[in-house]
């Protein structure tokens, strides 16, 4: 279980995360090499994952780590 302390660290991590994904979208669409796009697209879809990840924890109140 997590103190209310740690909730609060993470909850300032996945804002930190949400603007962080983001800046990748907008990078994402600002550049034209398609492998530069890629790398974005792929950068985009790890951080969301473990942006839902850590969300999904939090609010259901399971373990991080089973």
């Amino acid at each position: 279980m997590l103190t209310s302390k740690e909730v609060l660290h993470l909850e300032s991590y996945l804002s930190f995360q949400k603007s962080h994904i983001q800046t990748l979208e907008y990078l994402h669409h600002a550049v034209n090499d398609s492998e530069t796009k890629q790398y974005f697209l792929d950068l985009i879809k790890k951080n969301q994952n473990q942006f839902s990840t850590i969300s999904k924890h939090i609010n259901s109140d399971q373990p991080m780590y089973p």
